[in-house]
């Protein structure tokens, strides 16, 4: 199967990377020097305008939620009939008006929760593919390659990603603040904040916290309610 991929930015990238071993990628971006740079290193094929994706079976579009619509429509103009396009930006969603205009393409909304930095190295997402039964057989083969895949609402996904990314940033903005009196190098900083606060979060979802880290998860456990 041949799969195009349009957008080769930080999530494009990535997603090009899972793919390539088991897909056949052909790769897009109206900045053609990135999509060539990352074709060249995957041994992938490039091209330079829409026209290029017109062999390819299914289409992801990993561009900025302000561009989905546009490039959609670029893109749906030279698709053969059935060709499947997944828009995976988190906060846009493909219009019924655009589907009416390109009967002959099916289009899907995919969300992919997890942080493409984080992927990069290897750390799992978690793919919500809102479509019907007979499109979803195919996608779920090919988006499990970069995480857990369900069918459902990924009208979800922009609240739990939002929710999730500022909950993050809080965290670290006030660690960052609380560590401001002692004056501390940047590369310390940088230590306690990337590697044991972020660390910390993650030894608590796993259940691996050591034994000074469980006492303290009791205890804001017990201030904010949560039970066990």
């Amino acid at each position: 199967m041949r799969i195009g991929i349009v957008g080769t930015g930080r999530m494009g990238s990535v997603i090009s990377k899972c793919l390539v071993s088991n897909y056949t990628l052909t790769l897009y971006n109206r900045s053609s020097q990135r999509a060539k740079v990352l074709a060249d290193e995957l041994k992938a094929q490039y091209v330079d305008e829409p026209l290029g994706l017109s062999t390819c079976e299914v289409i992801l579009l990993s561009v900025p939620a302000d561009q989905i619509a546009t490039v959609a429509a670029e893109v749906a103009a030279f698709c053969k009939t059935d060709t499947i396009i997944v828009n995976t930006a988190t906060k846009a969603f493909i219009s019924t008006e655009l589907r009416s205009r390109h009967p002959h393409v099916y289009f899907v909304d995919a969300k992919i929760i997890g942080h493409a930095g984080s992927m990069e190295f290897g750390q799992s997402a978690y793919v919500i593919i809102d479509t019907s039964e007979k499109l979803f057989k195919p996608l779920k083969n090919i988006f499990s390659l970069i995480g857990t895949v369900e069918r459902g609402d990924s009208k979800l996904a922009p609240t739990l990603s939002t929710l999730a990314t500022e909950v993050g940033i809080r965290a670290a903005v006030l660690l960052k603040s609380e560590l401001a009196p002692y004056h501390l190098a940047p590369e310390l900083e940088k230590v306690l904040i990337e590697s044991i606060g972020a660390g910390t979060m993650k030894a608590y979802i796993n259940g691996d916290l050591g034994h000074f880290g469980q006492e303290i998860a009791r205890r804001i456990e017990a201030e904010i309610g949560v039970e066990e």
